[in-house]
């Protein structure tokens, strides 16, 4: 996996504009090397499937095993008071991979809707100017 991607990225970007390329071949620049990191990423979102198969399951053995084991019960009731975990108990973090995996069509379409190049307007040095 490729650690240094985004300093790579932006020794890219500053080549080709150091080049004098234009917006549309730096945003397809950009947007390939986000797509070849993602391809990289596949292999271990497959670990998702799995993960959201087991999730109410263990969400449910939780729940059942605090019912059942009163040092268990009070080990999550305390940890859930720890400031880092800011008043969540285990169930809310068990969610947090699945939930994490919905965000990357909007990260995706927020990248694109970014990446964008606005097309030249006529009377503003566009193509239609005559």
């Amino acid at each position: 996996m490729n650690h240094s991607f985004p300093a790579q990225a932006e020794r890219a970007r500053r080549d080709m504009v150091f080049e004098g390329r234009g917006l549309q071949a730096i945003a397809a620049a950009v947007a390939k090397a986000h797509a070849t990191v993602f391809a990289e990423m596949v292999p271990f979102l497959r670990a998702y499937a799995s993960y959201c198969g087991t999730y109410t399951a263990a969400v449910a053995c939780v729940a059942a095993l605090s019912e059942t084991k009163p040092k268990l019960a009070k080990f999550l009731g305390k940890a859930r008071q720890v400031p880092q975990c800011r008043g969540l108990d285990l169930a809310s973090f068990l969610i947090k991979p699945p939930q994490r995996l919905c965000k990357y069509p909007l990260f995706f379409n927020d990248l694109l809707k970014r990446m964008a190049v606005p097309k030249p307007t006529a009377g503003l040095g566009g193509p239609d100017q005559t």
